[in-house]
């Protein structure tokens, strides 16, 4: 199911990010610890937006009523896990980003993997 974030989703958010496992898989533009303060600041932004463009993995409703036609993610290459998820929810992987990300003061390479909307003309 996919809905716009809602005020009180800030204290379950703030549960789940401040772990330290999630942080060092993001940008270090991430916070950790991760407050609910934290939370509160993004779904404010997040709702903020026109139109609405920060959902959980919401690939069918950017490509139908946003009207895009390339989804993409950046994973890091340390991290397996999400790279998997995002081939089971059909992105395709097309490079390897080397030394593209500094995180935790080491340089790491991302993965760019892609979801084309399928009805593209060419």
């Amino acid at each position: 199911m996919i809905r716009d974030w809602r005020d009180d989703d800030a204290t379950s958010l703030a549960r789940y990010a401040n772990n330290r496992k999630i942080w060092s898989n993001l940008r270090d533009g991430f916070p950790y610890p991760y407050a609910r303060d934290d939370a509160v600041l993004f779904i404010s932004r997040a709702l903020q937006k026109e139109p609405r463009t920060v959902f959980a993995i919401a690939c069918e409703y950017a490509f139908n009523e946003l009207g895009f036609c390339r989804i993409y993610a950046e994973p890091y290459t340390t991290n397996p896990a999400s790279a998997h998820v995002l081939e089971k929810s059909g992105f395709v992987l097309e490079a390897i980003l080397r030394a593209n990300v500094v995180k935790d003061e080491r340089v790491l390479d991302q993965f760019l993997y892609a979801r084309v909307k399928q009805e593209i003309d060419h």
